[in-house]
Formats: structure tokens, sequence, C-alpha cells
């Protein structure tokens, strides 16, 4: 797999306890950050997940998500080629890395996290996110583990054999080594390659991988 460089800007909605599904912490700071952007000028589409979330958005989720941009996604369909701003309200993973592959150079991304496993902390290191939460940016991976990302990923068709007796596996498996003892988890390794564009069917295998390495 050839990695995409990451060209677009990119902000998150960390989940919050405290504030439920409203996430109202981070509004003001989002309206402010998108108006930085002109995002309002462009195109802009919210995509969700689940209609009970469109239904059940609040504050500034429920506003972007009204007058006819806000989009259902249907088992089976993709996001595909996407320009301006897209908001990803409570996203599965195939969802990060389908952005990732298909959003133009200079768009924007906003996720709202999803309340549950796997954080996002890979997907926020990759792309620079700006936390909202916080006001504090991402800072990126020290560059050798990032290009021990990008170079394992050149190892696609080995991340899709078996784990234990897969052909090659070391490829994926010495790379994921070096990674672990750098101290990165799991659902790190596994969203930080959503946010290189891995598709979802691989970030299944890659998971077995890095249980075996």
């Amino acid at each position: 797999m050839h990695v995409r460089p990451i060209e677009f800007d990119a902000a998150i909605v960390r989940w919050s306890p405290q504030d439920a599904t409203g996430f109202t912490g981070a509004d003001d700071a989002l309206r402010s950050w998108l108006r930085e952007r002109s995002v309002g000028t462009g195109s802009l589409s919210v995509i969700h997940e689940h209609q009970a979330t469109v239904t059940g958005s609040a504050g500034v989720l429920a506003s972007l998500s009204a007058g006819g941009r806000s989009e259902v996604m249907k088992r089976g369909i993709s996001l595909g080629s996407r320009d301006g701003c897209v908001v990803l309200a409570f996203p599965k993973l195939e969802r990060l890395s389908e952005l990732s592959r298909g959003l133009s150079t200079g768009g924007t991304v906003v996720v709202f996290e999803y309340g549950a496993p796997p954080a996002l902390d890979g997907w926020m290191a990759a792309t620079g996110a700006y936390n909202l939460s916080t006001g504090e940016t991402t800072p990126p991976l020290d560059d050798e583990l990032h290009d021990t990302f990008v170079a394992m990923l050149m190892w696609e068709r080995e991340i899709g054999g078996g784990a234990q007796r897969g052909k090659q596996r070391e490829l994926v498996q010495r790379p994921l080594a070096t990674l672990k003892s750098a101290g990165l988890d799991e659902d790190f390794v596994i969203t930080y390659c959503a946010a290189l564009g891995l598709s979802d069917n691989y970030l299944t295998k890659l998971r077995a991988h890095y249980k075996q390495a």
C-alpha cells in the first residue's frame, strides 16, 4: 500500500463522560475553528453512522447537521471522494480510513469521537489533529516511528495474511515489534494506520499481527 500524505486540516472533539453526547465544552471552540477556515462558504457534509445520532445530536453538531447537510451511511456504501469540510459523527474506523483516501487536498475534517474503544490517539498523532476540548494540537510521532508505519504498510499483502502461519509475516511483525517497544499500544497503532488510509479489512488483520509480534 502506498501511503498518501495527509494534506488536510483535522480537529477532534474527544468523548467526555461529563458532557455525555452533547460535547458542550467544545462547541464554542469548534465554531471558532471552523470560522478561521471559512467553513460554511464551501462544501460541508456531516456523516453519521446511524440515524439516532442525527435526531439525538445537540449543540454545534445539531446545527451542523441541519439544512440537509447530514448523511447517514448505509451498509456497504463508502464515502468516496470528498472535498471541502467533512464532519464525522461517531465514525467507525473504516470511515476514518476512507476519508484519508478520498478527501481532497486542502480539505478539513472534524471528528466527534465515539465513546467506546478504540480511542483515537493514533489517528490524532497521524493527522496532527487539533483537540477542541483542550485547545492543543496533537504533536507528531518521531520521524523514525512514522517511517516505520509507512514502511510496514507497503507490505499490504502480508498484512492480509495469517498472523501465525502467513507467508513472510515477519515483514509486518518486525516493525510492529518496534512500535510495541516504543510503547505504542494496539489501538494507537490501528488508529494511526486508519489515518494513513489502511482499509478496514486489513485493520482487522493487523490487530492479529500486533498480538503475535
